[in-house]
């Protein structure tokens, strides 16, 4: 009886240290098995001829056992749903106690055994000895594993504090630095900011914030992979840790954009030097799961207390000097000034009116005519580009609104309008016998890697009915040479829908020879930049001459942009190009002087 009492009690005691859904399962099964044991002994000790006082103790035995089962099995339950500050209180205040009474309750019940054995010494000493051993075992198994249950529930309530704990720092960890790389992230940057404006200021010093970004980020995301581009942000906080000192700060900001806080900072040339550390180390290769990948940043930077005074306006103003940093090619630092301020806040507006100047029809293409280089100089095409009439600030230059809406992501829907409108003005010139030509549409950076770029090319040519043939589409040099693998991928579905393509601005990139051949295009155009002087610049006629030297060779056609002397269209004609555009022929003009201009030709 009183092993079948131990068993069930050890299997109660496992439950408490098992981890895993089986071992528990078990356990409970133990507990139960030997539970029914021994309450099969304790009927058959009932069926023997027992004492009064025998029968009295098991009565109180019974007694203690309703009352204590439960304990134990609601403590089972407890630890299998990890209410661990339940079990522990349970088992103190009532468990405890209960098992103490029934150790006095065996004990009695022990004392009566000694009893009853003494009367037997006489007629068999060794089972006298065997009994009295028994017994002492009996009571030294109850204690111990009275004693284990209590160790072991207080160690597994401990082992549970300590994984709550390790889950409370998890939590923290995940409320104030980045899953990636590992940084702070952007609130708790808000928490070290003001803190470091608070040392600034006891000490008298200088703090400067620098804000940066990765410069070209998502056409290496999109071409390389998500992984890979996790793989360069990791690289790029590793970089900028390895060059700021231990007291200041590197944060994740988000995306590709991460934040430095320099403190403690005495001369303005010792923020001049860790900028200048960090371009220089972010623009050496990164290696990444064997790929290697170059990549610069741009940095804007403010200074406390020389720029402002309030945590806001520091990241504000390094943010704003970030992006002239970028706008100005990238791989640079700028520091903030007022004037920044006034052009951001221009440029605010107007990406806030650019939102509205397509539904209110503030958009409208104008016309370059494309010109045969020959005694004719006949218009065979013309070059459609983009003017927005600003309700208050009149005709808005390209040159200002164009990099907003790339940057907004406008560019997806005016681009397919003036695709679709050029085409159908196309249509229209024909339809009022003003002949066939062919229409030059550039494309952005933005617009061409975009998922919906031939189905957009397609509808147009539906829409408008146009000949495939007519339509030309530009895409500069700087933009083919990106992610060259996907950009011939992409030329080549162009071409099955029958347009004709253009390399623009070429002369200005990193165009390769074998790239080229590669490429299923039509036209190179010559930078503007190259024309300029080739009047007066023996070198620019040699770099021009050699274009179309090797574009002939390629079987590729060449325009020179930018013609506007008589001696630069007599040398382009000397070496055979084949189209000339700018301001000698006409400037840009809207559709119905274009249409004069073709009447006329």
């Amino acid at each position: 009886m009183h092993q079948f009492a131990r068993e069930r009690t050890i299997s109660l005691q496992h439950m408490l240290i098992v981890e895993n859904e089986a071992d528990l399962k078990k356990s409970r099964e133990r507990m139960a098995f030997y539970g029914g044991k021994f309450v099969d002994t304790r009927d058959k000790l009932l069926a023997l001829d027992l004492s009064d006082r025998e029968e009295e103790i098991l009565d109180e035995q019974a007694d203690l056992s309703q009352k204590v089962a439960p304990i134990q099995n609601e403590i089972a339950d407890l630890v299998q749903f990890n209410e661990m500050a339940k079990a522990k209180e349970l088992l103190i205040s009532k468990a405890v106690t209960l098992q103490e009474d029934v150790f006095n309750v065996l004990s009695q019940l022990q004392d009566l055994q000694r009893a009853e054995t003494k009367l037997a010494i006489n007629n068999n000493k060794e089972n006298y000895n065997r009994l009295v051993g028994i017994m002492w075992i009996v009571s030294t198994v109850v204690i111990f594993v009275c004693i284990s249950i209590v160790y072991f529930t207080l160690k597994l309530i401990t082992k549970n504090e300590k994984q709550q704990e390790y889950y409370r720092q998890d939590i923290e960890r995940q409320a104030f630095y980045d899953h990636l790389t590992g940084l702070p992230n952007r609130r708790l940057l808000n928490d070290r900011i003001q803190s470091a404006i608070k040392r600034t200021e006891r000490h008298h010093v200088l703090m400067a914030v620098l804000f940066i970004d990765c410069d070209r980020f998502k056409p290496i995301n999109d071409t390389l992979g998500h992984v890979i581009g996790d793989e360069l942000l990791i690289s790029i906080s590793n970089r900028l840790s390895e060059n700021v000192r231990d007291s200041d700060t590197v944060c994740r900001f988000s995306g590709d954009e991460f934040a430095i806080i320099l403190e403690d900072i005495e001369h303005i040339d010792d923020v001049n030097r860790v900028a200048q550390n960090i371009l220089e180390s972010i623009s050496s290769p990164h290696y990444l799961s064997g790929h290697k990948v170059f990549t610069t940043v741009s940095i804007g930077i403010t200074v406390y207390p020389i720029d402002d005074k309030d945590m806001n306006s520091l990241l504000s103003s390094a943010d704003i000097a970030m992006y002239h940093a970028k706008q100005n090619g990238g791989n640079q630092f700028e520091y903030f000034n007022s004037e920044m301020n006034k052009r951001s806040k221009q440029r605010l507006t107007l990406e806030h009116d650019l939102h509205e100047a397509l539904d209110k029809n503030e958009l409208e293409i104008y016309y370059q005519p494309l010109n045969r280089i020959n005694t004719t100089r006949d218009i065979i095409g013309v070059e459609a580009l983009l003017r927005w009439h600003h309700p208050t600030q009149g005709i808005v230059s390209p040159v200002d609104f164009i990099s907003i809406a790339e940057d907004s992501g406008l560019i997806i829907s005016i681009g397919d309008w003036v695709l679709t409108q050029a085409c159908k003005q196309v249509i229209q010139w024909e339809q009022q016998g003003l002949g066939k030509i062919r229409v030059s549409i550039n494309l952005s950076p933005r617009q061409f890697a975009h998922t919906s770029l031939i189905t957009a090319v397609q509808d147009a040519i539906d829409t408008s009915g146009i000949d495939p043939e007519q339509i030309d589409l530009e895409i500069t040099e700087s933009t083919a040479m990106h992610a060259i693998d996907k950009t011939i991928t992409i030329l080549h579905q162009l071409k099955k829908l029958g347009v004709h393509i253009s390399i623009d601005d070429f002369g200005t990139g990193y165009s390769s020879l074998s790239y080229l051949q590669q490429m299923p295009i039509d036209n190179l155009k010559i930078d503007r930049s190259f024309i300029k002087n080739l009047h007066n610049s023996d070198k620019d006629k040699a770099f021009v001459q050699a274009i179309v030297t090797m574009a002939h060779t390629l079987g590729l056609k060449i325009v020179a942009e930018g013609v506007e002397h008589e001696e630069q269209l007599a040398f382009l004609e000397k070496i055979n190009c084949e189209i000339a555009q700018g301001f000698m022929f006409s400037k840009p003009v809207p559709h119905h002087k274009l249409a004069a201009l073709l009447n006329n030709n």
